[in-house]
């Protein structure tokens, strides 16, 4: 099977999902800026939670891919993924830590035992838990990447993972009883069973890219029209249900949609938009800074900006300053000694199609989630 090293569509579609991550958090700060939910900050809020899922599928997507690409040996992967994901994720574990400790004083340095849960489970801040469940799917990744080789062996794997996923997201928390109940019932979202699916299923479309790629530029054009119940269910579920986050039962169903749906609006329109084709490709390779860093700017905003100001008809103004700032904040953090342990910002990529035989490795980062 023709491989490629770097596919636009992808990016593309990443970069949507790191937009949805900031808009969940941007409408949070207007929540708690004015007191309370009005409609269109939910709207805003619940629809945009869709980014994370589909955070999961790129990720696993472009990690099956570079074995594809590459191959797969074990140290090189440690190396990589400790040095692109690990490092960066406890460093800035201790910033936030650190403005929690300095600037709240909500203190998380109490005790060695506490500390370690906090960082073990993703709870130094509200947006890491994801890195976790990221970190602990290339723990298992050596030994998915070995089984999941076959057609056959894929699509078992992938009902496999939906099976395991459903249960976890459906199971009543109360049974997790005794000591490790106590554990695991606040980092649930942190864990990987309530992410394995979306994971699995980005492999899965990875494994089919080149024949899915070719139906979707001839054929699937009526598919992006399934977006359209999605997001509309998903309206639906928050004002009979309540409020949801990220990891729920119906993203099991509403992620794969909304991700060839996506894909397929991408192949249609990036030729007529060039402008908006070449924002979404740098915010793509940015996309892993983008999730790290844009709580600091959204604190400072909240310390700086009056509280009158977070109304719900200047959200959108409101994110256009988080996001710019946030890449500000990337772009001055790039130009310090150390920034790769701080930040993984991919180098420009060969087009689809244009990859060569030899030459560079895979330069994606599977973790921006």
């Amino acid at each position: 099977m023709k491989v490629v090293r770097y596919i636009e569509e992808i990016n593309g579609i990443r970069a949507v999902a790191c937009l949805s991550v900031l808009a969940v958090h941007v409408s949070a700060g207007v929540y708690h800026q004015q007191g309370g939910w009005d409609g269109f900050t939910t709207l805003i809020n619940q629809l945009a939670r869709f980014g994370t899922p589909v955070f999961a599928v790129i990720s696993g997507f472009l990690l099956f891919h570079q074995v594809q690409v590459k191959g797969f040996r074990l140290w090189g992967f440690i190396r990589s993924r400790t040095h692109k994901i690990v490092i960066p994720y406890l460093l800035w574990s201790m910033v936030y830590l650190t403005i929690l400790k300095v600037g709240y004083q909500v203190d998380h340095f109490i005790s060695w035992k506490h500390w370690l849960m906090t960082m073990a489970s993703g709870r130094a801040f509200y947006h890491l838990y994801f890195v976790v469940a990221v970190i602990q799917f290339y723990l298992l990744f050596p030994l998915l990447q070995r089984m999941l080789r076959s057609t056959f062996s894929w699509w078992a794997g992938v009902t496999v993972a939906l099976a395991l996923n459903l249960a976890f997201l459906t199971v009543d928390p109360s049974v997790w009883a005794g000591e490790w109940g106590k554990i695991l019932l606040p980092v649930r979202k942190a864990l990987l069973p309530a992410w394995i699916f979306c994971f699995l299923l980005g492999g899965l479309l990875s494994h089919h890219w080149d024949r899915l790629r070719e139906w979707l530029c001839v054929k699937g054009s009526w598919f992006s029209a399934l977006a359209i119940p999605v997001l509309i269910g998903g309206v639906m579920e928050y004002q009979m249900m309540g409020l949801y986050g990220p990891a729920r039962p119906m993203n099991l169903l509403n992620t794969p949609i909304l991700v060839l749906a996506g894909l397929v609006g991408f192949l249609q329109w990036r030729n007529r938009w060039p402008g908006v084709k070449r924002g979404l490709m740098a915010l793509g390779n940015l996309s892993f800074g983008i999730y790290l860093v844009h709580p600091v700017i959204i604190m400072l905003m909240m310390e700086t900006i009056p509280p009158r100001v977070w109304s719900p008809t200047l959200l959108p103004l409101l994110y256009g300053v988080a996001l710019v700032l946030t890449v500000g904040l990337i772009q001055w953090i790039r130009c310090l000694p150390f920034h790769h342990y701080l930040l993984t910002v991919p180098r420009r990529n060969t087009p689809t199609g244009t990859a060569p035989e030899s030459g560079r490795a895979f330069e994606e980062d599977s973790a921006s989630a």
